[in-house]
């Protein structure tokens, strides 16, 4: 079993380009974030073998999965063999949950592996349903602050320039601990405003000049009411970037409009989910929230994710 993780760690690093910082005034990753769609698809490939193999030898979820069809980790070479993988829907994991409680076994952290490199738990909204808990290495975590700065890099946010209030409170919720731990790879200072009323969130925006403000697109929309009633101005502040995640904010053209117009600020989102891709596969860059009208489009992390 380590040796097949040796090889899955080894293929990820191999294309895990500026781990720590930036290596282009406009892309963290030049060789990543500017690759051609065949170089993208020759990354896909590869890690998609190596992960394959190992979701097959450390995983029972999806070893049963492919032995009910006769599915052996070699048949699946490139992303065009993905269709031979039965999908896994969010039914089955919860039922498989309920019989497998309470992590299941559709990861590759098992008791061992918590304990030897375990990082932290989250859980799943339970919006539609019981929610779930998962956990993530420290590994889990590197990946995560890489893939997280690389979206925010591109967004726009610098260090040496920008500071991020985070309007979150610090709970299992995937989102907030991501985009923290990217902060602080990027170098940019965070203003943890977590368990704060609203009121003492305005008059940090009106006092410690914050340029990055990260919260829900709902929660946006109340604080600007907030600071209006308190004589403050949304749009006077320093505010640059409204960071939003948690509910469709972007992607719903009226929502970003009025969220916009308010604040006087440049709205972003990340796209993901807890499941399946907790970090940044896709995201809205500086060249997506610069165009206002006509369909909303999504910068994707081909190199990371399989959309």
């Amino acid at each position: 079993m380590d040796s097949t993780r040796g090889r899955w760690l080894e293929t990820v690093e191999r294309h895990r380009d500026a781990p720590t910082e930036p290596d282009d005034e406009v892309a963290w990753s030049r060789r990543l974030d500017m690759a051609s769609r065949d170089e993208l698809r020759a990354i896909q490939d590869e890690k998609l073998r190596a992960a394959v193999t190992y979701a097959y030898r450390t995983i029972p979820f999806y070893r049963r999965k492919f032995d009910r069809i006769g599915l052996r980790p070699g048949d699946v070479r490139s992303v065009e063999d993905l269709e031979l993988i039965p999908p896994t829907t969010k039914q089955e994991m919860a039922e498989h949950l309920g019989e497998h409680a309470p992590w299941g076994s559709y990861t590759a952290v098992d008791d061992e592996v918590w304990r030897s490199r375990g990082w932290q738990t989250f859980m799943t909204s339970g919006t539609t349903g019981t929610p779930r808990a998962f956990r993530y290495t420290a590994f889990d975590r590197e990946m995560w602050a890489w893939t997280n700065a690389r979206a925010m890099y591109a967004m726009g946010f610098r260090s040496g320039r920008d500071v991020a209030m985070l309007a979150f409170g610090y709970g299992p919720h995937v989102w907030l601990w991501g985009v923290h731990y990217a902060l602080n790879r990027m170098g940019i200072p965070i203003l943890t405003a977590g368990g704060l009323d609203t009121s003492l969130r305005a008059r940090l925006v009106d006092t410690t000049h914050p340029t990055i403000l990260a919260c829900t697109p709902s929660y946006a929309l109340h604080l600007a009411h907030v600071m209006a009633e308190m004589g403050l101005d949304p749009a006077g502040s320093s505010v640059r970037y409204l960071f939003c995640a948690g509910e469709p904010g972007f992607s719903i053209p009226a929502t970003r409009a009025r969220i916009e117009s308010i604040w006087g600020a440049e709205l972003h989102e990340f796209y993901g989910c807890t499941e399946a891709a907790p970090s940044a596969g896709g995201f809205s860059c500086a060249a997506v929230a610069g165009t206002k009208d006509g369909p909303v489009s999504t910068h994707l992390l081909d190199d990371t994710h399989v959309w």
